[in-house]
């Protein structure tokens, strides 16, 4: 016969067991064994309601992420993104809410974030982290695998190129009538093409240019340009000159050129330097003006810029220069340049800045009106949820406002400021990192 005694300790089960041995006369004998019982069993990982999830590139930018995973992000950047990505899948409940385990709690832990390979439209990048789970006997679970894909189902922004008037003898190439440009939130190279419908011939006849943007997934988007043939005007032949580019602080900088005689709007056009088309950095009204001072993300420290200008004598019908020819600049931030100063009355492109971004609480968040009217300022979060109204009121044009964002009651995360104004509605991405 035999007895057992078990003791427990924290990863195993101790088992004393006796034997006895007795023969008929009641003589008897006794042995012990020792059995030690171990917990090797591994934890189960209890897998979220979903495992995977789609964003649009506004919340993650398939450039940056492929920064990250290039090792091109590095020190505090690179900390912070990995923060960020923590928060996206923790915000899209791609976390596991914990384990099973037979001999104690288990603590799950993010091992890493990958990209996914042979990703195809409409996903342009993909990222999946890996999570384990390990009990307190050094037990591990099998891997579980949760991932976030960008989807872009986006059609690219078009900024069409005006309606123009052109004399009977003028070229009709996009060099003299003016390009469209074109962007996408997913894409840096947009492919811009365009085709015409001759709707007469001869002077005092239009044809409409239609252009087409096309992202890499396919998106399309259209404009529409009417160019008018007719006997050119003696006034409003001579193309901008003096064209002179003054960069103010990050991602703002003064355009100017001397005044053209009899014009009352000027537009400006820019690119990167050596690339193709153009983009609209902004217009401007008023008697001959001669000055824009424009805001844009794609001003950073080292960057060549072209830009050109053409202004209007007449905006209905709209009877315009030639257009300047290019100008290069080298964008750098000037040194101690910690605000965005904008002169009253000029029109900005962008004029909505938050900073410092990432954030661990406290932000600022100023807006410059181009434009008098209602002005509403308010914070979203990733599922589009409003968080704060920041301003609701009328503005003048070309007044400058600064606000204090209090976001220490805000949980780590994305959020969105979104200004609308009556001349459209920006948006900028806020990063709250605790």
């Amino acid at each position: 016969t035999y007895t057992d005694t078990v003791t427990f300790e924290s990863c195993s089960a101790v088992i004393l067991r006796t034997w006895t041995a007795a023969d008929l006369c009641g003589n008897t004998v006794s042995c012990e064994q020792i059995i030690t019982q171990l917990y090797d069993e591994a934890p189960e990982i209890i897998a979220p309601v979903q495992t995977s999830a789609g964003v649009t590139c506004t919340i993650l930018l398939p450039d940056e992420l492929n920064l990250f995973f290039e090792g091109q992000m590095n020190g505090p950047d690179g900390d912070a993104y990995n923060a960020y990505l923590e928060q996206l899948f923790e915000t899209y409940g791609l976390v596991p809410p914990g384990a099973m385990s037979e001999c104690s709690e288990a603590e799950v832990v993010l091992t890493g974030f990958s990209p996914v390979a042979d990703v195809s439209c409409p996903v342009k990048a993909a990222v999946q982290a890996e999570w384990t789970a390990t009990d307190a006997c050094g037990n591990q679970s099998d891997i579980l695998v949760t991932a976030i894909s960008v989807i872009d189902q986006s059609t690219p922004v078009i900024f069409g190129a005006p309606d123009v008037v052109i004399g009977c003898n003028d070229p009709v190439t996009p060099d003299f009538t003016g390009f469209s440009a074109a962007s996408d939130n997913c894409d840096e190279d947009v492919l811009l093409t365009y085709s015409d419908a001759l709707l007469g011939s001869g002077c005092g006849t239009s044809f409409i240019r239609v252009w087409t943007a096309s992202d890499q997934c396919g998106n399309t988007a259209v404009h529409e340009q009417f160019i008018t043939l007719a006997e050119e005007p003696e006034s409003c032949s001579t193309p901008p000159t003096g064209l002179s580019a003054t960069p103010l602080a990050e991602g703002v900088v003064a355009f100017s050129w001397d005044p053209v005689p009899g014009t009352e709007a000027c537009r400006v056009f820019g690119r990167l330097a050596g690339s193709s088309g153009s983009v609209t950095a902004g217009t401007v009204t008023g008697n001959e003006p001669s000055s824009l001072t424009v805001t844009n993300s794609s001003l950073k420290d080292g960057r060549q810029i072209e830009w050109r200008v053409i202004c209007a004598c007449s905006t209905q019908p709209l009877v315009t220069t030639p257009y300047s020819a290019w100008s290069n600049f080298t964008f750098f931030v000037p040194p101690g340049s910690a605000s965005v100063a904008v002169p009253n009355g000029e029109a900005v492109n962008v004029s909505l800045h938050v900073w410092p971004n990432p954030t661990g609480g406290m932000a600022t968040v100023a807006f410059h009106a181009s434009e008098s009217g209602p002005v509403g300022l308010e914070l979203f979060d990733v599922h589009g949820r409003s968080v704060e109204k920041l301003f609701d009121a009328y503005v003048e044009s070309g007044s400058e406002h600064i606000l204090t964002l209090n976001g220490n009651g805000l949980a780590s995360g994305v959020y969105l400021c979104r200004l609308t104004t009556v001349a459209g509605v920006e948006m900028r991405r806020l990063i709250v990192s605790k």
